[in-house]
């Protein structure tokens, strides 16, 4: 029984930090967001305000995130059980 707690610990813990890693990932700005935010720059610059034409969808880099930190704390928690039995 302690070896399966630890090792269904290890693996929740590994996927909660994967989970984290690529919602972490889906956050930062792709390659559209860093060339809109540069033109808006550019027209700031020049006296003029460029509307906001593209906003990437956030929500699934969220759960992504939530779910990662639920998974690890819960893996993590394991690890720390077994060792007890």
């Amino acid at each position: 029984m302690k070896t399966e707690k630890l090792i269904a610990g290890l693996i929740i813990t590994a996927a909660g930090f994967i989970l984290l890693y690529m919602g972490y990932q889906k956050l930062q700005p792709d390659m559209l967001e860093r060339g809109m935010h540069f033109i808006g720059e550019l027209s700031k610059s020049m006296g003029e305000e460029m509307p906001v034409a593209y906003k990437k969808d956030k929500t699934p880099a969220y759960i992504m995130m939530i779910l990662g930190g639920v998974l690890s704390v819960t893996g993590i928690s394991f690890i720390l059980k077994s060792n007890k039995e």
